[in-house]
């Protein structure tokens, strides 16, 4: 399976330093998540923003799109902060000893048309990547309990238990952690 965007052919990735991206393409990237999510169970405070998802931390995070002929298929965002306020589900991280600052990974989405073909994990390397590059030594994320074994491979372990999620109040979380 490929885990280089440049492998797959017709791909472009474009990577925003934090308040680089513009507010067509904050929008694009809102779009694309709240139509992969759709689907999803959603509570009171998704459907708020069922037609564009974007929170105030996109503004000031590192994200990254990848487009196809077709437009944008994927998208990725990483957070550098001294607190967890950026994030939705930052109930999850109760109770934590975290010493700041630290790295978020987050809203990872890519079109079902496709999966499967090595970009979630391109995105993974491109975010940890960065992270090494800017000497982040602790990254963070809260994970769909399905995905533990995948984020596992990349050096992130379980700092708690299963959750219910507050977005998402039927899919339960994993925070998990790694630290170089």
């Amino acid at each position: 399976m490929p885990s280089n965007l440049a492998t797959l052919p017709a791909l472009h990735t474009q990577y925003y330093a934090p308040s680089h991206a513009s507010p067509a393409t904050l929008n694009e990237i809102g779009l694309l998540r709240a139509s992969i999510w759709q689907d999803h169970q959603l509570s009171e405070r998704q459907h708020a923003c069922q037609q564009v998802w974007l929170e105030e931390a996109d503004r000031h995070a590192h994200l990254w799109g990848v487009t196809s002929g077709s437009g944008l298929i994927a998208t990725a965002r990483l957070c550098i902060s001294d607190n967890l306020d950026h994030l939705p589900e930052q109930s999850l991280y109760q109770g934590l000893s975290l010493s700041p600052p630290f790295a978020t990974m987050g809203r990872l989405v890519v079109t079902p048309a496709w999966r499967g073909k090595g970009i979630a994990t391109a995105l993974i390397r491109e975010r940890l990547s960065l992270c090494d590059r800017l000497g982040v030594k602790s990254l963070l994320l809260d994970c769909p309990e399905h995905r533990v074994p995948v984020m596992q491979r990349f050096g992130f372990n379980a700092l708690k238990l299963p959750q219910a999620g507050v977005l998402f109040p039927d899919t339960r979380f994993v925070v998990m952690g790694r630290f170089n």
